[in-house]
């Protein structure tokens, strides 16, 4: 950990466990990350759209590349002041901002994604697999904001104090989808590549270089969004873009 604030007034300290489940999760995807523990979320499990958005801003500018959240509301139309906290973060240098989608299930149209996961301009918002890897959970949350999918069923992590704990949700899915976004980020940088910035550039790199599986319905989907990203491929191809 290299910083870390708390803005619920409850102390730093995490007395609730969803947090360091996902902070254990996003650490065992890239180990040799640093770990940036804003709090926003109360022992409760509660907290403000204005602690969210201090908390988001402030690990920007505290040196993030990459902010996960793993948390979210019933939905709703855009929150202006939700919008321009993540472009104040992405002006301090964070490079992506992934987003928990929700555990609403879907219905078959419209969309049950919650904010901030709904921000599709502004983040990636991620959908939970069941362990096979392929399939959709029952619970995850769908919709036209959906962008990837990743791993969050039976996601076996840190608890607060010791031990470990099983959890499920796209609250896992999230961190997973960060971890490996911070493994991206490392590679291109060991081999000289320049950061990419915003959920348009890392959508262009994953799909106009296929680094993704298709999962789903051919092509984009609600449920899936484009897929679940394949960090294998992501390290090959930037490895045979080096021997050009």
């Amino acid at each position: 950990q290299i910083h870390g604030r708390d803005f619920t007034n409850s102390g730093l300290r995490d007395g609730h466990g969803h947090g360091t489940h996902c902070m254990g999760i996003a650490i065992s995807m890239a180990p040799k990350a640093n770990l940036i523990t804003n709090k926003v979320l109360s022992n409760s499990g509660s907290g403000s759209t204005t602690g969210i958005n201090a908390g988001r801003v402030d690990a920007a500018k505290a040196g993030a590349d990459i902010i996960s959240e793993s948390l979210g509301d019933g939905g709703g139309p855009p929150i202006s002041a939700d919008l321009a906290a993540y472009d104040k973060a992405y002006e301090a240098g964070v490079s992506i901002c992934v987003a928990a989608l929700g555990n609403a299930g879907y219905r078959g149209s419209g969309t049950t994604i919650g904010r901030p996961g709904s921000y599709s301009n502004h983040n990636h918002g991620i959908a939970n697999l069941q362990s096979d890897w392929r399939t959709i959970a029952g619970s995850s949350s769908g919709g036209p904001q959906a962008r990837y999918a990743a791993p969050g069923s039976g996601i076996i992590s840190c608890r607060p104090g010791s031990g470990w704990v099983s959890m499920t949700g796209t609250s896992m899915a999230c961190p997973w989808q960060g971890g490996a976004y911070g493994l991206v980020i490392s590679w291109r940088r060991g081999l000289g590549y320049p950061d990419l910035v915003g959920p348009k550039a890392w959508d262009e790199f994953f799909l106009a270089n296929s680094l993704y599986v298709d999962l789903g319905a051919p092509g984009w989907d609600p449920r899936y969004g484009n897929g679940l990203v394949d960090v294998n491929k992501v390290f090959d191809f930037l490895l045979d873009m080096t021997r050009v």
